[in-house]
């Protein structure tokens, strides 16, 4: 007969199995081998990196391509070596989960010198706040089960990270089976004004057929929030794609991203330019290449 507990850390890793993670980067650490261990035993895959910033990186890399990652290190030096990664995934909207093990929690009350330690334990759960839609330290193990899914489901819904910190003694603490997870319905454009979108960017383009560069026929298009998914499944939100596309063909303009845009669109496509920086581009330079006519802007830094 089946157990209708599990331990924190089953119930954890089913979840994250669940909405898409098959794998685990991470560096292994005192306060995170229980964890670890539990890993080995389940059914994603654990991946060792050099270092926990190459963990994060590699969660944020995994992200833009199966639609969610995850990481894992041990407490203080191992998440904060890691943070600047969750930063970034943080400012480019990429969804990933990092999950620290943690000291036990009477060390939390007690506070210990001990190592990988600052005085005040909460100080890089307090860290990680600032670079995570979602945070939460897993205590007691009843509420761990309610947690893990708000933060998972928030991690889906905005597509930004979110931080779990796990002690040392609450891994294997029991917890409730987990049910269906509800994954988040994602938001939906204006049904109505979306269609509009393309005339409406054709008509500013005519008006604006003197202008020095909108003359050549290039249209400028900022683009975000282009990676919708949710346990590896695509979800509605990527329609500036089709978008692009229309207002492409409503009169053979190329479109143009800006410098934070490439990746945002399959760059094969015809009529599709990205701009680059970089301080070893030489003069300002517009250059065309083909197959499509793509258009490559490089600019210097300015000086100083």
């Amino acid at each position: 007969m089946i157990s209708s507990k599990i331990t924190v850390a089953e119930y954890l890793l089913t979840r994250l199995k669940k909405i898409g993670v098959d794998h685990i980067f991470g560096v292994p650490g005192d306060f995170v081998l229980g964890f670890f261990n539990q890993i080995i035993k389940s059914d994603i895959k654990y991946v060792g990196t050099c270092n926990e910033l190459n963990a994060a990186y590699a969660a944020d890399g995994y992200a833009r391509i199966r639609g969610i990652g995850a990481f894992s290190s041990t407490y203080g030096v191992g998440e904060l070596s890691a943070i600047n990664g969750v930063a970034g995934a943080f400012a480019e909207r990429v969804p990933v989960v990092a999950i620290t093990g943690s000291p036990a929690l009477i060390n939390f009350r007690t506070r210990p010198l001990l190592h990988h330690t600052l005085g005040d334990y909460l100080i890089p759960l307090r860290m990680s706040e600032k670079v995570a839609v979602a945070s939460t330290q897993l205590v007691p193990a009843e509420t761990a089960p309610a947690e893990i899914d708000r933060v998972l489901s928030a991690c889906l819904a905005h597509q930004q990270p979110v931080y779990i910190s796990l002690p040392t003694d609450v891994v294997m603490l029991k917890c409730d089976r987990p049910n269906a997870f509800v994954f988040p319905t994602p938001a939906r454009s204006d049904p109505a004004a979306l269609p509009r979108c393309p005339c409406q960017s054709g008509r500013l383009f005519c008006e604006y057929q003197g202008h020095p560069i909108a003359g050549r026929g290039t249209v400028f298009v900022r683009l975000l929030s282009e990676r919708r998914r949710c346990g590896g499944t695509q979800c509605p939100g990527r329609s500036h794609e089709t978008i692009c596309d229309r207002i492409a063909a409503t009169g053979g303009q190329h479109l143009q991203s800006n410098f934070g845009g490439p990746g945002k669109r399959p760059e094969e496509k015809t009529r599709f330019g990205r701009l680059l920086q970089g301080s070893n581009c030489g003069a300002p330079r517009r250059q065309w290449q083909r197959p499509g006519r793509r258009i490559i802007a490089k600019r210097n830094r300015p000086p100083g």
